[in-house]
């Protein structure tokens, strides 16, 4: 029979179920690690005269544990009352442990690279930097090894991201759950609330590939009447603001309306946290196309701004 735990019925048993939890956290980690470790040596028989690599990151929830593993500089945060309080360390060649790491392995960090070249320090495959025989799989130059967080899970655990670094680059842990905060009172579609999150990224010149995943976990935001009014209400009032300096500046192209905007934007109350206009140019760019139909549709070119 399963399913529950009886409660103890002394303190003895009581410390005897903490010493046990404590045991399998442990083995949790030792077998993740291993298994991080194996899987980068089962990679090298195939792939050894192969190059390029992977960072990984992955997220285990057990019914009062979360375990975020990294290797690399993909990054993992969990969303507590609102606020980003638990993520991954990224790993990067700058950073003092992993560059102690690569100069110990025979290697140098150079404009914030291994040897100039890698921007990562922890990954599967890369095997050029994995080549020194005298030392353990942990200490060449990039390491398949992962840093293991774990923590008890709350009530208050809203959501978990898990994205690689495109979206790191441009946003903090923070400005990303408060937008996906903000974004659960307004809506239920989990994909449009990804979505938007790229397109930020975009918006603010991130180059790099982009990939993030979203988990809800039971204290997440529920949607709320009131948010989305007021959601709406701020739609409208970008529609018009946007028609206003169309017509008073005499604009014909969306560089250009897009520039005046992000200038006005202070004057703009209750944008998205996190995201700000960012978050709206989807509705300036419908206001635009509102008023210039005939306008061919194109990609505008949002990193020059």
């Amino acid at each position: 029979m399963g399913g529950f735990l009886e409660k103890p019925e002394t303190e003895k048993q009581a410390q005897e179920g903490h010493g046990n939890g404590l045991r399998y956290c442990h083995k949790y980690e030792a077998g993740i690690r291993e298994g991080f470790l194996q899987l980068d040596e089962d990679m090298r028989k195939l792939y050894q005269d192969k190059q390029g690599g992977s960072t990984a990151i992955c997220v285990f929830v057990s019914p009062d544990k979360i375990y975020l593993v990294n290797c690399g500089d993909s990054r993992a945060v969990i969303s507590r009352n609102g606020a980003a309080v638990i993520c991954t360390i990224d790993h990067k060649p700058f950073s003092p442990k992993e560059q102690e790491r690569i100069q110990n392995a025979g290697g140098s960090v150079m404009i914030k690279r291994i040897n100039g070249t890698l921007a990562v320090s922890r990954a599967f495959g890369d095997y050029d930097f994995k080549n020194d025989s005298s030392k353990s799989p942990v200490d060449q130059m990039v390491s398949p090894e992962p840093d293991i967080t774990v923590c008890n899970r709350s009530e208050h655990d809203e959501f978990i991201v898990v994205a690689c670094d495109g979206i790191w680059d441009v946003m903090t842990s923070t400005e990303v759950c408060e937008f996906i905060s903000s974004r659960l009172l307004v809506t239920y579609d989990l994909t449009m609330i990804v979505n938007s999150v790229l397109d930020i990224c975009l918006h603010k010149g991130s180059r790099d590939n982009m990939t993030l995943l979203l988990l809800l976990l039971p204290g997440a935001p529920k949607v709320d009447m009131d948010a989305v009014k007021a959601e709406r209400s701020l739609d409208q009032t970008i529609v018009q603001i946007t028609k206003e300096v169309i017509e008073k500046h005499e604009i014909h192209d969306f560089e250009t309306l897009i520039r005046l905007m992000k200038r006005m934007a202070i004057n703009i109350p209750n944008l998205p946290p996190g995201g700000g206009l960012y978050a709206k140019y989807y509705i300036i760019e419908q206001a635009f196309h509102e008023k210039f139909p005939d306008t061919p549709a194109e990609i505008y070119d949002y990193f020059s701004m």
